[in-house]
């Protein structure tokens, strides 16, 4: 599988993956201590979702909005000069948008959740 991304959007991908995973086993623990129902693996799964997406959401804004300030103004020219602004994206999507299908994602398991009770 290729996996296209510019900049710093590879990092998606291992924020993604390690936060739910690290939020993941918290939650599940937990449920397991507490001797909780079932149907609540499902929320456990769709807080480390939303966790993930957040934190994603918070490193996309920061490295894009970071990334815009690179223009130099060149003294004898008048013009910016340097480095473009560099995006960073994963597929061509930029990073913090990737949060959007995890909290969709989240909102479906919650209603499923819900519902199966």
């Amino acid at each position: 599988m290729i996996i296209v991304w510019r900049g710093w959007g590879f990092l998606s991908v291992f924020i993604i993956g390690a936060v739910t995973v690290a939020t993941l086993l918290g939650t599940l623990w937990v449920t397991e201590t507490l001797q909780l129902p079932d149907w609540t693996k499902a929320l456990d799964i769709a807080i480390s979702l939303v966790m993930a997406g957040v934190v994603n959401w918070i490193a996309g804004r920061y490295l894009n909005k970071a990334s815009k300030s690179r223009f130099v103004p060149d003294d004898k020219t008048g013009r910016s000069s340097g480095d473009s602004a560099v995006r960073h994206d994963l597929f061509f999507i930029k990073m913090e948008y990737w949060s959007v299908p995890l909290f969709v994602i989240a909102a479906w398991l919650t209603a499923a959740a819900f519902f199966a009770r």
